[in-house]
């Protein structure tokens, strides 16, 4: 792990509130919370720095607690972006003044399914006739059809962690180990395997298994279920196996979708134009798209 991680990492939110007041005696842009080093290098390029500035908290729990703070305090022009995460889908969603949530998930899920930015990533990075010969044989429309197909199976898994306690220590989940190279499709006994052993005993592959196969799509979205994480694991692994690009690891393939979002497919998204919205109400611009 870096240093500048550490550092994100070992922040609190009144020490972020700390910096935020200290930062307003000598720069009065708008502050733009974000939960970390992902955020700043999606979002940097498309807010307006003279305007603007954005601090990471460190996660989600950091950022909601400091714009809690921020309210109290009555500082003005700080604005948080938030993950999504579960948010409405296992329990109402939590509503926080100044606190706007990404469109899916997470912000690099949330750019990955944007415009043309996954069919662009793949086609720099692969060659055109292996890619289509693949999806034709495995039955799959486009490339992000089999990233969602993949990392929704993966957010089931991680939904049902948190409803049933089952103890799965899902954070870098090795969504590279359940994928069936020759059906680009997740190995469903495989993950019940793997999340079984990373329980430490609290829970049966078997009883994983079952609850899986028990779960019914719905009126849910697969999208919705797609983290960044499992999207950008599934994308760097089927690229390398199936697609030949034979030198895009999961960190290149997250800068390739980071860098792909242009503003047009910004500005498409819901959390822009809220973004904007509350930036117009200040008198503050954010973007610079």
């Amino acid at each position: 792990m870096s240093q500048a991680n550490d550092l994100v990492e070992s922040l609190t939110p009144d020490v972020l509130l700390m910096e935020i007041e200290m930062l307003r005696t000598k720069d009065q842009r708008t502050i733009l919370l974000v939960e970390g080093p992902n955020d700043m290098a999606i979002l940097e390029p498309h807010l307006d720095d003279v305007e603007c500035r954005s601090l990471p908290t460190g996660g989600k729990v950091n950022l909601l607690a400091t714009i809690r703070l921020v309210n109290q305090r009555k500082l003005k022009r700080v604005l948080g972006i938030a993950d999504r995460d579960w948010e409405g889908l296992l329990a109402a969603a939590v509503r926080i003044p100044n606190v706007i949530y990404t469109d899916f998930y997470d912000i690099d899920a949330t750019a990955l399914f944007s415009g043309n930015v996954c069919q662009r990533v793949v086609s720099v990075h692969c060659d055109g006739p292996t890619v289509r010969a693949h999806l034709t044989k495995s039955g799959q429309a486009d490339p992000l059809s089999v990233l969602v197909e993949v990392a929704s199976e993966v957010g089931v898994l991680r939904m049902l962690n948190i409803r049933n306690g089952w103890g799965v220590k899902v954070r870098d989940f090795p969504v590279h180990e359940v994928i069936d190279t020759a059906t680009l499709q997740v190995s469903q006994p495989r993950l019940a395997a793997i999340a079984a052993g990373r329980s430490k005993g609290a829970v049966r592959a078997e009883d994983v298994a079952t609850a899986m196969s028990a779960w019914s799509w719905g009126t849910y979205s697969r999208r919705d279920f797609c983290s960044g994480h499992d999207l950008i694991s599934a994308l760097a692994f089927v690229l390398k196996s199936a697609w030949g690009g034979k030198h895009v690891g999961v960190e290149a393939a997250g800068r390739a979708i980071r860098a792909a979002l242009s503003c047009t497919e910004l500005k498409a998204t819901q959390f822009y134009a809220e973004v904007k919205k509350w930036g117009a109400t200040r008198g503050a611009a954010i973007w610079c798209c």
